[in-house]
């Protein structure tokens, strides 16, 4: 029956979205774990050496070094969770996922409506359906005695064989049985009716049965969702308890040490149960996304509407994490490089912006040490962008440097030339003879470039249509072939950052757009993310690809690596 086959791929869709959180939180843990174990490292370190100088008494340093060897065993299953995840999700879904491939976060509703609200789903539910055909059927009996006969015809074939006789002997049977309730000679309308009765009350039990189901699946949900958000409290309250006692510590000497030690593993545990928390509120809402999609297929009636959980590829752009290296000193000294694209891997990046300095570019061996640092990172699985930026060059007198500096750089084998030309930065409000030069500027560096160009700009210029009235230079860059653009949106209302990239999506659909978001310290904190922890972006990072990708953002790039979490380890003391 249909409602048969609607069950069976309803369990399978279920399975799936449960193995997707599972797969999910195996990496989330696995990257977490990652960066943790290099933490442990140092407070072990830190903690024997105190120790050995008799400034720690022992019962602190068993307790401390306990906490993070638990810690640490906490983490050691991650890798081998993610790949039988993985697995279980690959007998599932098609394409099939790789260990390159990175799971997406869904976005969780903070709010849910009440059991009332979903009475549409219920009755769609297969089966309620089942039972309310059988019903309906029921309605078309009559009270006629030979309704309820229940008439079988049988056809069987005998085959005999001896040993003494040749050849075979066969015989044919042919059987009509006819089975007659006795109720129905004598009370035939009673049977009917029963009959009748009782599939309908079959068909309200499976109802009630049904919303007995979904009501336990909210109050779960809603219980999840609770203890995730006392989760991210946990977690931005170690992160400010930590910063308070980082800033004390210079009057707190000895204790301060300890207590330093102790918020710094209750962080790194808070950090490890917001990814389980998260993980719990994400397989509770996986039986009400099943359930919402049984209903009619309109889009305008779903209750639970958000991008889809799985993303193997076809569900919108490739997703990339970006981030800005101005400083490139460490990746190209060979003798930290390997350092830094460890961290680097290690905060989730898929691509650099690499940028180079004058100082560096007087270097012989600047050409050696690029090449040399795009192949170790393209081991890391990072692909590595020539970041070139300044307003200087928008000017009739210094374009031709741009030129020749590409030209200079064409045998080193970037996957792009991303420009970062502010031409606001000139003079504002911005003359048309300076959008002019905007233009041929981009016109040049494409002419000059070996690689494919993109181009990064404040959102300005692709989110108000009168921004630039009588020079238009989005709508110049495809026939430049320019294609893929950076906006920088600093902001930390994400509401507000995910309209003006939607209004620049559909205001250039030729144009593919990555997100730029902030974590310099200089930015006010309305405009930048700079304080949180890597846990904390990484969680919004989730959000945005469950909710940006699916109206067509490319990915997010972070300005810059200098200020990223974790890249800086001083003040760790």
């Amino acid at each position: 029956m249909e409602a048969d086959a609607d069950t069976a791929r309803a369990e399978q869709e279920l399975e799936a979205r449960l193995h997707y959180a599972d797969w999910w939180r195996a990496q989330q843990l696995q990257q977490l774990c990652s960066q943790q174990h290099r933490l442990a490292g140092l407070e072990l370190e830190r903690i024997a050496t105190r120790h050995a100088n008799q400034e720690l008494r022992d019962s602190e340093r068993i307790w401390l070094e306990q906490g993070w060897r638990q810690n640490l065993r906490d983490c050691a299953p991650a890798r081998k969770d993610a790949a039988q995840a993985r697995h279980a999700l690959n007998r599932l879904v098609r394409p099939e996922l790789t260990a390159a491939h990175t799971a997406a976060f869904e976005e969780l509703p903070n709010r849910i409506p009440d059991v009332e609200q979903w009475a549409n789903v219920i009755q769609a539910h297969p089966d309620v359906r089942k039972q309310r055909l059988i019903w309906l059927s029921r309605q078309q009996y009559d009270d006629r005695w030979y309704d309820d006969i229940d008439a079988r015809v049988s056809v069987s074939q005998q085959l005999d064989r001896r040993s003494d006789i040749s050849g075979t002997g066969t015989g044919l049977v042919a059987a009509f049985s006819f089975e007659v309730p006795l109720g129905s000679l004598s009370t035939r309308r009673e049977t009917a009716a029963t009959q009748k009765s009782a599939a309908r009350y079959r068909w309200l039990d499976a109802q009630e049965s049904i919303m007995r189901e979904l009501n336990q699946a909210l109050e779960t949900y809603r219980d999840e969702y609770q203890n995730l958000e006392l989760a991210r409290e946990r977690v931005e309250l170690a992160e400010v308890r930590l910063q308070e006692q980082r800033q004390r510590q210079s009057i707190e000497a000895e204790e301060g040490f300890v207590r330093l030690r102790n918020l710094t593993l209750e962080l790194a545990r808070s950090e490890q149960a917001l990814i389980l928390a998260q993980h719990g509120a994400w397989q509770a809402l996986a039986p009400l996304k099943v359930f919402d999609r049984l209903q009619p297929d309109h889009s305008e009636q779903r209750i639970l509407a958000s991008p889809p959980t799985l993303h193997t590829g076809d569900q919108g752009p490739n997703w990339s994490k970006a981030v800005y290296v101005w400083d490139s000193k460490e990746l190209l000294d060979q003798r930290s490089r390997d350092r830094v694209l460890d961290n680097l891997k290690d905060s989730g990046f898929d691509a650099i912006y690499l940028g180079v300095s004058a100082a560096q570019l007087e270097d012989n061996h600047l050409v050696t040490a690029l090449t040399q640092t795009i192949t170790a990172a393209e081991q890391h699985g990072i692909k590595t962008d020539l970041l070139l930026g300044e307003p200087l060059w928008l000017t009739d007198d210094h374009r031709a440097n741009l030129g020749r500096l590409i030209t200079s750089l064409a045998d080193v084998p970037f996957r792009r030339l991303h420009l970062d030309l502010e031409v606001e930065q000139l003079a504002w409000p911005v003359p048309d003879t300076l959008l002019r030069g905007w233009a041929d500027t981009i016109d040049l560096a494409v002419e000059a470039s070996p690689w494919p160009v993109s181009l990064v700009a404040h959102h300005r210029w692709f989110t108000d249509p009168n921004t630039a009235k009588t020079v238009c230079v989005p709508c110049q860059l495809p026939e430049f072939g320019i294609h893929d653009v950076s906006v920088m949106i600093y902001s930390t209302n994400t509401d507000r950052v995910g309209q003006l990239a939607s209004t620049a999506i559909e205001l250039w659909p030729d144009l593919t757009f990555t997100v730029v978001q902030s974590v310099e310290a200089e930015l006010p904190d309305t405009n930048s993310w700079h304080g949180q922890s890597r846990s904390r972006l990484a969680s919004l990072e989730g959000q945005w690809q469950a909710s940006w990708r699916g109206i067509g953002v490319a990915g997010v790039a972070w300005q810059a690596w200098r200020y990223y979490p974790g890249n800086d380890q001083r003040g760790m003391e």
